[in-house]
């Protein structure tokens, strides 16, 4: 009895194992996709836009916002901000998803290896 549910022990470890090493895999490559091309902005710009297309700053009242050039650097730089936002978010979730990988990885090598011992064995006696 206690072998049986050895055996159920080391499956159930190594299926766990697995999953996490296939959600790991799935994680890595996704965030190196994104990190690699960054996806567009589909929540519209940092700043909310005039009828001429030009971004205003909305922190700062429209009497002192003059130039729209100002306006447009303002919008640039928000942009930028974001991307890099989002690439430094990127490398967080692959350098998880790696850590995850490298801690799973040895976890189901090790069990997996001792199910087929044990298989192996049960077929000698």
């Amino acid at each position: 009895m206690s072998k049986s549910i050895r055996i159920l022990y080391l499956y159930i470890v190594s299926f766990i194992t697995l999953c996490m090493m296939v959600g790991a895999f799935v994680g890595v490559v996704n965030t190196t996709v994104s990190y690699l091309a960054p996806s567009v902005n589909y929540y519209g710009s940092v700043y909310p836009m005039t009828k001429e297309g030009v971004a205003v700053d909305t922190t700062v009242s429209t009497s002192t916002v003059t130039d729209q050039t100002t306006a447009i650097d303002n919008y640039k730089k928000g942009l930028a901000e974001e991307r890099l936002n989002q690439r430094t978010k990127n490398l967080k979730n692959m350098f998880s998803a790696i850590a995850v990988l490298v801690v799973s990885t040895p976890l189901f090598i090790y069990h997996w290896s001792k199910i087929q011992k044990e298989r192996k064995e049960e077929g000698a006696v």
